[in-house]
């Protein structure tokens, strides 16, 4: 598991390159070949955790301020999925190589060992078991009930259910550590059920059934204003909450009885720090020892990296920067054509994109997988490649029937203009400068290009956010588990 890794004091930044014409994330449609590489970069060699007879203590920091500890009914905000894993254990997690391994679960379920079975008619079984003496903070074991209890909560309320809850028959308790699910059919990531939700988002965590199942009983909508969400969390993570001040910080005590034995720090305090310059001020005069979720952008790792004498970077490979393309109610329709966007993606020049926006600290990317998944070398010969070449993107949209007009823009066969749109979030200033420059390689070839900043309250509308008429930029992870959330089941229909 990546936990430790993640609470050594070093600040922690996460870097993107552009990867144009990819599949939607969840939601969306079956996804074209991305185009380029993520990069995290981190300084190493920040002050030390106190040793001795001293409390082990970091102070670590988030770009985010976030109303509740654990924010299962809404997207996660930056950083929040950290101290969700800090405070909170899945029956597996995924470790700092992309790798299912297990944490309240005794083993990952796979062919090998026989708690993974795949029937002649399609039909599959998954087996975990809970490994003796884990518990909730409150000292109540954690039971096969408790999962149980978590799969009738993912069922029933739209925040929790995933789609690939609909594949499960039937989920049953044979004893209290023992959970055996009938799927009605193969499903890749079966082995993720009841794991961490990255950023992507997958199947909830086990919640306690016995702080719970009494308000969900009564009543399924009273469960998210239950203050069990912020200040009273009772998790089963390496720490628990001694004190939860949303606008500030949120202090978190070393769990003695953690099921995979008691974290080396003592106590972790996450400051809720939403503004970059405060973060990295906070960074530079040693005040916070870490960050964690979100990083910086390129010019503000180097900044720091120039400013900052307690370390040095190092890059990470964490993530890409995907232009998505919408296959639903498109406009204008001939994004649906695989052609028109090879032409696109052909006329972007993301190896100077790579050079300016991100000073060189990452590859593009020619897979969805960055070089540092183990899963890379395997695979990549595999990917198509699609070098920068203009003229040749300019030949491919004339074979489509499209014209240039006497102001260089497109025409197509009913003189009508080539326009699209490109949406982007707007607090991420890598992602809107990708955005400027996809639209002026668009340009150049001819193609009219409108692009929106997506509204900070809207961020977490679905109507708005999966419904763009064209495309949207996003970074988005490189790993093989996401692979699931590109199945047409993902679809979002509002």
């Amino acid at each position: 598991m990546g936990m430790n890794a993640r609470l050594v004091p070093i600040l922690l930044l996460v870097c993107m390159v552009l990867a144009a014409c990819a599949g939607p994330q969840p939601g969306g449609a079956v996804p074209s070949p991305a185009s380029s590489a993520g990069t995290s970069a981190a300084p190493a060699g920040a002050p030390a955790v106190p040793t001795g007879n001293s409390p082990k203590r970091l102070t670590a920091a988030i770009l985010a301020d976030p109303p509740l500890v654990i924010n299962a009914f809404t997207k996660p905000l930056p950083g929040t999925e950290a101290v969700e894993v800090l405070v909170n254990s899945g029956l597996t997690i995924v470790d700092d190589h992309g790798l299912l391994i297990p944490q309240l679960a005794e083993a990952v379920p796979s062919i090998e060992n026989g708690l993974w079975k795949i029937f002649p008619d399609g039909h599959m079984e998954t087996i975990w078991k809970v490994r003796a003496g884990a518990q909730w903070h409150d000292g109540t074991p954690v039971t096969a009930a408790d999962v149980a209890f978590t799969y009738q909560v993912g069922s029933d309320l739209p925040q929790f259910r995933n789609p690939g809850y609909k594949w499960v028959e039937r989920l049953d308790t044979p004893d209290s550590r023992t959970i055996v699910v009938s799927w009605s059919q193969p499903f890749i990531n079966a082995d993720a059920l009841f794991g961490p939700r990255p950023e992507t988002g997958t199947f909830v965590t086990p919640l306690p059934e016995h702080l719970l199942s009494r308000t969900y009983a009564q009543d399924k909508a009273k469960v998210a204003d239950l203050p069990y969400w912020g200040g009273d969390f009772v998790g089963s993570g390496p720490f628990r909450v001694r004190e939860f001040i949303p606008g500030n910080h949120i202090v978190l005590d070393a769990n003695d009885q953690y099921v995979l034995g008691r974290p080396r720090l003592d106590q972790v305090e996450v400051k809720f720090i939403a503004d970059v310059n405060a973060m990295l001020s906070n960074v530079l005069s040693g005040t916070v020892d870490a960050t964690m979720g979100r990083g910086l952008s390129p010019d503000d790792a180097i900044r720091t990296r120039d400013r900052w004498t307690a370390g040095k970077m190092e890059g990470q490979m964490l993530f890409i920067v995907v232009v998505f393309p919408q296959f639903i109610n498109t406009n204008p329709p001939i994004i649906t054509n695989v052609q028109f966007r090879r032409a696109l993606l052909t006329a972007i020049d993301r190896q100077q994109m790579v050079d300016t926006l991100q000073r060189g600290l990452s590859p593009v990317a020619d897979s969805f997988l960055s070089p540092a998944n183990p899963t890379y070398d395997a695979t990549i010969s595999a990917a198509v490649r699609y070098p920068y070449d203009p003229q040749r993107a300019s030949q491919m949209l004339a074979d489509l029937g499209y014209r240039k007009d006497a102001d260089g823009g497109l025409r197509d066969t009913a003189r009508q203009p080539l326009a699209v749109e490109i949406r982007v979030g707007a607090n991420s200033n890598l992602q809107v400068q990708s955005t400027q420059a996809v639209a002026e390689y668009w340009r150049a070839v001819g193609v009219g290009v409108s692009t929106v900043s997506i509204p900070p309250q809207q961020a977490a509308d679905n109507d708005y956010i999966y419904t763009f008429p064209a495309f949207h930029l996003q970074q988005h992870p490189s790993r093989v588990d996401v692979l699931a959330n590109f199945g047409s089941a993902n679809t979002y229909y509002p």
